[in-house]
């Protein structure tokens, strides 16, 4: 049922952190937001306004309008970035906000670019946010990692920083994997990975399937990677970073490819 409330009646809230002339431009826009859309009594809605890439995240950013007659304290919200209908990633992101009722906030979002973008190639992108009333039914757990890598530099340092920031969040009872790093060391072809286990016991992986393709997703390497005879032990709720070294006589050669670009699929 569509709400029967007069056009501008919602309001956006004023952020103090925000300039005025900033908060002006905002409050313009949400304005022309409400005329365009009609928005249904008692719910929340979340209103995307633009995707653009920055050097390296893509921005989002929207609204979220409280329909009803209750204050809401909006904590988590799901969000997934789609590229020509196929889901690329999927997290909760930590939004940490009250609206009070009838009124609206803006937000913008920082998700991580794992993706090869052209400038003009957010038009292919789609931004999903999901019901939050779902979280509720997946518990997602908080994983402690406590041995990181060795990396050398300031910069290595930064990426491994960010790239802890922007892991998707894990729901219990999952074994993830995500590749913080990949490229051509003097042994061979190395995957540096992060594993986490979310369920209640200790997981101990002795072998890992997997594929390598180059840009154009041309495998250049697919099998079984063996790990030594003890295996690889995850503890419950901990993470564990691996490395993986893959001589380059098992890669079909392709001269032309930066290896560090590689694209590397555990399945």
């Amino acid at each position: 049922m569509e709400t029967d409330k007069e056009k501008g009646e919602i309001k956006l809230v004023k952020e103090l952190h925000r300039s005025d002339f900033h908060n002006t431009l905002l409050n313009s826009e949400y304005i022309n937001l409400v005329k365009e859309n009609d928005f249904i009594d008692e719910h929340l809605h979340i209103n995307l306004v633009y995707v653009s890439k920055r050097e390296e995240d893509l921005e989002v950013g929207a609204y979220i309008t409280n329909n009803s007659n209750k204050d809401v304290q909006l904590k988590n919200m799901p969000i997934c970035l789609y590229k020509d209908n196929s889901k690329v990633f999927e997290t909760i992101y930590s939004i940490n906000k009250s609206i009070p009722s009838e009124k609206a906030v803006f937000i913008e979002i920082g998700i991580p670019l794992i993706l090869s973008l052209e400038d003009k190639a957010c038009d292919n992108l789609y931004i999903s946010f999901g019901d939050g009333r779902t979280i509720a039914k997946y518990p997602y757990v908080n994983i402690d990692i406590n041995e990181l890598p060795k990396i050398n530099g300031y910069k290595s340092h930064r990426e491994m920083k960010k790239f802890l920031k922007l892991l998707p969040t894990i729901k219990k009872d999952q074994l993830t994997i995500d590749v913080f790093k990949v490229g051509q060391v003097e042994e061979g072809f190395c995957i540096i990975a992060l594993f986490r286990n979310s369920s209640s016991k200790a997981i101990n992986i002795k072998s890992i399937p997997l594929t390598v393709l180059v840009s154009e997703n041309l495998p250049v390497y697919k099998g079984v990677y063996n790990i030594n005879d003890d295996g690889l032990i995850i503890e419950s709720n901990k993470g564990k970073f691996y490395s993986i070294i893959i001589p380059l006589e098992s890669f079909i050669q392709i001269d032309y490819e930066d290896m560090s670009k590689y694209i590397v699929k555990f399945e």
